[in-house]
């Protein structure tokens, strides 16, 4: 028993070190790919908070100006904007409930 707590105390002392530099990582996301998703999420949903700020002021859609006002590939725009910023609120609620996995071996998968 001494010998697992040992080396458990050892581990997650590496493992703390060697993720040392990172901000969130080692407190919200257990794997790689969480962590990577969730800043893919949040870009689309600045870019879509831009493009409401850019329709609000200056009466200028960002998207209609990109798609060529193609209403189909603005629909799968604001579709993704739209499914994107609800993956971003349902992992924020997620990942704030659940217990810091900071040691958790799956991080660096």
């Amino acid at each position: 028993m001494t010998n697992y707590l040992t080396l458990r105390a050892s581990e997650e002392k590496k493992h703390h070190q060697s993720h040392a530099g990172s901000t969130m990582g080692s407190v919200l996301f257990c794997a790689k790919w969480e962590e990577v998703f969730y800043y893919i999420c949040l870009a689309f949903v600045l870019l879509g908070g831009i493009n409401w700020g850019l329709v609000g002021f200056a009466d200028w859609n960002l998207v209609e100006a990109i798609t060529a006002k193609n209403k189909i590939a603005q629909r799968v725009i604001y579709a993704l904007v739209g499914a994107l910023t609800l993956a971003v609120l349902i992992m924020t609620i997620v990942f704030a409930a659940r217990p810091n996995c900071a040691s958790d071996k799956t991080r660096d998968e």
